[in-house]
C-alpha cells in the first residue's frame, strides 16, 4: 500500500469510527509488552466479562449456578478449566437466555453460515466490531499491507 493509499485508508477510518488510529496505534504497541504485563491485562479483562455475563445474560448465570460457581471463582484463564465448554448446541437451544439483559449496548445483528447445519444467530457490539477491525489491521500491517 503506497503511502497516499495508507493516509486515505486511515482517514476515512477515522471519520468512520473516530478514535480508531488511537486504538490501532495501542494494538500494535501492546504486542512488544511484557508477558506478565499481558497476562495481567487479560485476567483484569476476563474478571469483567464473567461479572458482566453472570449479571446480565440468564444462560450463563444458570450455568454458574449449575455448577456452583460465582464470579469471584474465575480470577484467571486457568479457572476457566472449572466452567464447563458452551456448545453451539447449548447456544441453540437457549437462544432467547444468551444475550444480555438490561444494557443498552448498541451491536449488529448477525448468523454464521450454517455449513455444519443450522445458522446460529449472535450479536456483536459496535465496540467488539471496532476492535476486532484494528485488530485486522495489526495483523495485516505486519504481513506488510
Amino acid at each position: 500500500m503506497s503511502l497516499i493509499e495508507r493516509a486515505i485508508f486511515v482517514a476515512a477510518h477515522e471519520i468512520q469510527r473516530p478514535g480508531f488510529t488511537g486504538m490501532y496505534q495501542s494494538l500494535v504497541k501492546n504486542q512488544w509488552r511484557s508477558r506478565e504485563a499481558l497476562q495481567h491485562d487479560q485476567n483484569r479483562q476476563l474478571r469483567r466479562m464473567i461479572s458482566f455475563c453472570y449479571n446480565h445474560v440468564p444462560f450463563y448465570k444458570q450455568r454458574f449456578k449449575e455448577n456452583s460457581l460465582t464470579p469471584s471463582d474465575i480470577r484467571t484463564v486457568k479457572d476457566l478449566e472449572k466452567v464447563p465448554p458452551t456448545t453451539k448446541d447449548d447456544l441453540l437451544k437457549n437462544k432467547d437466555s444468551t444475550f444480555p439483559q438490561g444494557v443498552n449496548v448498541r451491536y449488529y445483528a448477525r448468523t454464521t453460515g450454517g455449513t455444519t447445519g443450522n445458522p446460529l444467530a449472535y450479536r456483536i457490539s459496535r465496540e467488539d466490531r471496532f476492535l476486532s477491525g484494528a485488530l485486522l489491521y495489526r495483523g495485516w500491517s505486519g504481513g506488510g499491507y
